[in-house]
């Protein structure tokens, strides 16, 4: 048997994967499954952002501080709900995305406005980093 897993993370308890059954008729978790559902929660991030930036671009400077605020309030409380009720994670997970998005959105757009092209720069080298994970 594997030694347990040591992290720092607060929603990875001990017991968090004990126990965990597959409901009846549902199959088992893939590493298809995995990237289909990360790949679509970052779109939906992407897609926020992009919204708020292009608002704000377009004028709209009012909605600026309330996708900032709303945003990152919105998706800390959600993730501490969905830590709590891992159940409802199907749920809050597309909501947790969008609410990030905005705030990142909202939150890149008054970072280029001081220093122009960091948060593309950011992105590019996040979105570049060879994956440190062995299989």
């Amino acid at each position: 048997m594997p030694a347990p897993m040591r992290t720092a993370n607060p929603a990875l308890k001990e017991g968090t994967f004990t126990g965990i059954r597959a409901a009846a008729g549902e199959a088992a978790m893939t590493l298809q499954g995995t990237a289909t559902k990360s790949m679509l929660l970052l779109l939906l991030t992407v897609f926020a952002a992009s919204f708020t930036w292009r608002a704000v671009a377009s004028g709209n400077v009012t909605i600026l501080m309330p996708a900032a605020l709303i945003g990152g309030l919105g998706g800390f409380i959600v993730a501490i709900v969905t830590m709590f009720m891992p159940h409802l994670a199907p749920v809050t997970a597309p909501v947790y995305a969008v609410l990030e998005g905005l705030a990142i959105g909202a939150i890149s757009f008054i970072v280029n406005a001081r220093y122009h092209g960091l948060p593309l720069q950011a992105a590019v080298a996040t979105g570049s980093r060879a994956p440190s994970v062995t299989l």
